[in-house]
């Protein structure tokens, strides 16, 4: 404790900017002020049309078990089975050239056995030869302590390549986590709860190829049967020199596009099941060849559940050329 302190000489009053700071990290302000200048932009906040508006998809676990969309988030769960088992998201998105990805995480909960581990992760993937992968993730590790961890993946001849570093305590449940490339470096940067300092814990050589396909996601990943995992994402921030993909479009324009595209396209083919039964000339039924039944309001469907895989349907006895447009109303009932 420090009491009655006094101020003698000219020392500032006022906090001065990275730049002017002696003792700041000065890589932390390289990033920051880089980062400013990509011109290319995706700012999501997280809810619950995430994923209906294909802005996020999921990448791996079970959507309908381990994925809750809220109105302020995305809660990711996985419980562990035996081996490893993740619950990821990520956004459909192509990156190239250097690259700025933050995500704003919170609800943040990790339980294993002793010499297992769990984790809130975010990694990326590059799309080249080696399959260059980098990672940061909060995690409790085999001998149960809270930490934050950084990870440098390679595939040599068909063999992984992995370097584990930046082994350092954190035990904070919400935050942000944040991966940068530079050139041929990847940077590796956390802040706590809800500060807004980054703290730079890892950098090292990565490719310049552009991002795989999907090559950003965050989750949860659990080990053994014991394990439980929990976060929820609720922002994520892309910045890069180019920037494409499903998220970057506009969904109301793309479907005003194909409506108005669709128009001009010369030949047609309707089927109104409504008002008439199905032409054994232009449809092909298999399974359920019910009579049609006008007070129905449309074809009915049906495919009795068995130990054996079973279906039924129908297919257009017609053949496809050049551009098209399909489209099919219907009703599901139980």
């Amino acid at each position: 404790k420090v009491r009655n302190p006094r101020w003698s000489g000219s020392w500032p009053r006022d906090l001065p900017t990275i730049e002017k700071q002696q003792l700041a990290v000065y890589a932390n302000a390289f990033l920051d002020r880089t980062a400013e200048r990509l011109p290319a932009i995706f700012k999501h906040r997280v809810d619950e049309q995430s994923i209906r508006f294909r802005k996020l998809c999921v990448t791996e676990g079970d959507p309908t078990r381990d994925v809750q969309a809220t109105e302020d988030g995305i809660v990711l769960r996985r419980e562990g089975e035996d081996g490893y088992r993740a619950s990821m998201i990520g956004p459909l998105l192509r990156v190239g050239g250097d690259f700025d990805v933050t995500v704003r995480f919170d609800q943040t909960a990790l339980e294993c056995d002793l010499g297992n581990i769990v984790s809130v992760r975010l990694d990326v993937r590059a799309a080249n030869d080696a399959d260059d992968l980098a990672l940061i993730q909060r995690y409790v590790n085999r001998s149960q302590q809270q930490q934050i961890q950084c990870l440098k993946m390679e595939s040599i001849e068909g063999k992984e390549r992995r370097h584990y570093f930046a082994h350092q305590p954190m035990e904070a449940t919400a935050g942000r986590m944040r991966i940068c490339r530079r050139g041929d470096q990847v940077y590796y940067l956390v802040a706590e709860n809800d500060s807004e300092q980054f703290r730079l814990i890892g950098q090292q050589p990565f490719t310049t190829e552009d991002l795989a396909e999907s090559g950003i996601r965050f989750g949860t990943q659990v080990q053994g049967v014991n394990s439980r995992g929990q976060v929820r994402i609720r922002e994520l921030i892309v910045r890069a020199e180019r920037l494409g993909g499903l998220a970057t479009e506009d969904q109301d324009a793309v479907l005003a596009k194909l409506n108005a595209e669709r128009e001009q396209l010369p030949a047609s083919y309707r089927h109104d099941f409504v008002t008439s039964p199905p032409d054994e000339e232009d449809i092909y039924r298999w399974s359920d060849r019910s009579a049609w039944d006008p007070k129905a309001k449309g074809l009915v469907v049906t495919a009795e559940g068995s130990d054996d895989w079973i279906s039924a349907g129908l297919s257009v006895r017609r053949r496809f050329y050049g551009d098209f447009d399909l489209s099919l109303d219907f009703l599901a009932t139980k």
